[in-house]
């Protein structure tokens, strides 16, 4: 049985648009056992700007065999796509990423094993493409290996000798891989592979920077000032603009080059400054997605939210980012709260369905994070004291830890949380875990409020649940 979930409507709001077939065959090692898989195929145009859900199809398949055949069709020439493998039991749905990002073009035809031994990392399948098309992916493997995992000290040195012109010795080995490749691709793929390797590397150096002048003092500024960083990215010269729209990692660059800008030319560094400066630094296509990612990822901490809605409503004039325009703006009003259960520390699954006609608070967290313990200590310690004996408001803390150990640890220490709370661990998934994507969750601590309705309202707009006072107010709004 196959199931289809569409992106919705693209075929109508991109009309002119021709959708092109496509094949792709997965084959499961016998040791991965998975009641049914997802393949996710994005548009490149929007990357990993936070929008794959809303501009991907997603194509769910069961298969009584280990080998999983999807037959579908293409927006672009060429897009990307990820692999999930989903498993029931009795407490529920689990979800697992297989593959990511990798590249499918028009007229491919295609077989993806995935193993399940190789690499020492839980979260990364060692995968062999076979058949027409499957070379740049096993170029885009080797890269993703050497991203991950680095070199050996024996490779570091040939390929810094190799490119001398080239600090970074992991560029230079990704670089080596797309030429190994480059005979067996098409110039579009070779293109696209070489500009996210430089891409890459240059938004890497760009976060450095901006790490090394927030916490440098006095003489470590004035020498970053006075540094002429040369990043080759930008001597790229593409087939096509759209080389550069499509690019996974050259927005993020920009992004960070915008506010490195704003550092070294001691201006204003809030973020809404930096929204205004990196989306007027550009324009077209690229200006729309830099905007809608600072949207995605930043709107619960601009100052003045609404301001920055009315300035952006003229920017985004391609259909597909001005759908997604309007529904962040429609998630300013209260959403209906998506159902989860989860493990507390006794691993007693708790569901959130069991606190009906509650008030619930709740807190996504991790352990290190300085905001979150001094929202903690600073405000939600005071409202939790303040509703303790009010049976009717409840509060519910969610860990994005990966290591249970630690997360215990941390709740013997209440600094982030305290035994009055309903303590939720997400099973050592993460970030990676559904109930952070159901919930929007970019940036930590994350506050949500659900009401006796099941209407979630989030930090945005007029209602500020960054203070005590904002949350005991909202909370008595909604008793």
């Amino acid at each position: 049985m196959t199931v289809i979930f569409s992106a919705g409507n693209i075929s109508t709001e991109h009309g002119s648009m021709l959708f092109k077939d496509a094949r792709i065959a997965i084959e499961i090692d016998s040791a991965l056992t998975y009641d049914s898989l997802e393949l996710k195929v994005s548009s490149t145009l929007f990357g990993q700007a936070g929008l794959d859900d809303a501009f991907s199809d997603r194509y769910v398949l069961s298969s009584a065999s280990n080998i999983y055949n999807f037959d579908f069709k293409l927006l672009n020439d060429i897009s990307y796509f990820s692999v999930y493998g989903y498993k029931i039991d009795k407490s529920g749905s689990h979800k697992v990423l297989l593959a990511e990002n990798y590249l499918i073009e028009s007229g491919d035809s295609m077989r993806a094993v995935i193993l399940s031994k190789g690499y020492k990392n839980e979260n990364y399948f060692p995968l062999i493409f076979k058949g027409l098309g499957a070379e740049k992916n096993n170029c885009l493997k080797v890269i993703n290996r050497i991203r991950y995992f680095g070199l050996g000290n024996n490779k570091i040195n040939q390929y810094s000798k190799e490119f001398g012109f080239i600090n970074n010795p992991l560029l230079a080995a990704m670089l080596n891989t797309v030429n190994d490749y480059r005979g067996s691709m098409s110039g579009r793929s070779y293109d696209k592979i070489l500009l996210d390797c430089l891409a890459w590397e240059a938004s890497i150096k760009s976060t450095v920077f901006n790490q090394r002048w927030i916490k440098g003092d006095k003489n470590t500024r004035d020498s970053l000032r006075s540094q002429d960083v040369k990043y080759l990215v930008d001597d790229f010269n593409g087939s096509d603009s759209s080389i550069l729209y499509e690019s996974l990692y050259y927005y993020q660059y920009l992004i960070y080059r915008s506010l490195n800008r704003l550092l070294v030319e001691n201006q204003t560094t809030n973020i809404d400054s930096l929204y205004f400066t990196a989306v007027n630094d550009y324009d077209g296509i690229m200006q729309q997605k830099i905007a809608i990612t600072l949207l995605r990822k930043s709107f619960s901490i601009f100052y003045n939210p609404d301001s920055i809605l009315r300035y952006s409503d003229h920017i985004f004039v391609d259909p597909l980012y001005r759908r997604e325009f309007i529904r962040l703006q429609a998630a300013n009003s209260p959403t209906i709260a998506k159902d989860f259960v989860l493990p507390d520390s006794e691993d007693s699954l708790i569901a959130l369905s069991s606190f009906k006609n509650k008030i619930i608070v709740l807190d996504f967290w991790f352990t290190g994070c300085k905001p979150c313990r001094s929202f903690y200590q600073e405000h939600l310690k005071l409202v939790e004291d303040k509703y303790k004996n009010d049976s009717n408001v409840k509060f519910i803390t969610i860990s994005v830890d990966r290591d249970s150990l630690v997360w215990k640890k941390s709740l013997t220490q209440g600094i982030y949380t305290s035994n009055q709370s309903i303590n939720l661990f997400t099973n050592g998934k993460g970030e990676r875990h559904e109930v952070v994507f159901d919930y929007n969750v970019y940036a930590y601590p994350k506050i949500i409020v659900i009401g006796r309705n099941g209407l979630a309202w989030n930090d945005r707009r007029n209602i500020s649940l960054r203070s005590s006072a904002g949350l005991i107010n909202l909370i008595e709004s909604l008793k």
